[in-house]
This record gives C-alpha cells, structure tokens and sequence, in this order.
C-alpha cells in the first residue's frame, strides 16, 4: 500500500511531467514543422525542374527584421510568385535582376532558389526555449521529491525549551 507521503510525490512528479508535455508539444511542433520544410526544400533543390525567374523586391531591412525577397517565373504560360528564404541572395539579386530558381514539376507555386536560406529560428528557438524548460523541469521534480521528503525530518517541538 502506498503511503500518503509517497502518493505526493507521484501526485507532484506526474503533474510536473504533464507540465512539461504542455509546455514542450508547441516547441516539438514547431521543429517538427522546421523538418517537414527543409526536407521538402531540399527535394524541390534536387529533383525540381530548372526555370529562369525575375526578382521583383530585393530589400534587406535590418537584422531584426530580416529582408523581402520575391521572385516571379513563368511555366507553360502561367506566372508564379516564389521568394521564401532568400534573405541570403539579397545583396547578390538586386530587383531586375535574374536568377535560376528550382521548381516542382507537379505543384510550381512550390519553388525554391539554390542558394536561398531556411529561416534559422526553426531550428534555434526550440533548443533555446527547450533547454531551460528540461532544466526548469528538472529543479521543479528535485523541489517535489526533496521537499516531501524534508517534511518527515522535523525536530519535534518541546514544551517548555
């Protein structure tokens, strides 16, 4: 039979493990996505279908704010827009300007320019928000389980000291 002493600590050690699968679904979520999009970047670089496309916009903003990067090309006479990830082309591709982009055969709205970055947050920021969560976690369960167990490691009181 558990103790009542012990059936807190499982009660605080299951809700700190429900607290960490609250907090870290979005951070797995979120990198999860990361994956799915550079994997499908990478397919689109080496298996797409070649296109030449004019830069519309090439303006870098400021380190905060990033850059805007569009592009547009033309398959069998229907105009698509692209540009996603291309901060790093921005000083080399001024507006007017041409470039090579890779596209899907099946879906050209899906496009890529070889050279063009993944936005590096996708990856960072979960391991810079994940890595203190774990820690957070960690000290949260040791304050569960120390705590209980200093409760039975009072000094009785005495009348009359």
């Amino acid at each position: 039979m558990i103790g009542q002493r012990s059936a807190k600590k499982i009660k605080g050690v299951a809700v700190s493990f429900f607290l960490l699968a609250l907090l870290s679904t979005p951070l797995l979520i979120v990198f999860w996505a990361a994956q799915a999009e550079n994997s499908s970047r990478e397919n689109v670089l080496a298996n797409g279908n070649a296109a030449t496309a004019t830069v519309t916009r090439s303006i870098q903003f400021n380190l905060m704010r990033g850059c805007a990067f569009d592009y547009v090309f033309t398959v069998e006479g229907v105009t698509y827009e692209g540009g996603k990830g291309g901060c790093s082309l921005v000083g080399d591709d001024p507006a007017g300007s041409t470039l090579e982009i890779r596209y899907l055969a099946s879906d050209p709205q899906i496009s890529h320019a070889p050279g063009a970055d993944m936005w590096p947050g996708w990856v960072v920021v979960p391991f810079f928000i994940g890595i203190p969560l774990l820690f957070l976690f960690g000290v949260l369960i040791f304050e569960i389980l120390a705590r209980n167990g200093r409760g039975s490691r009072r000094k009785p009181h005495r009348a009359g000291s």
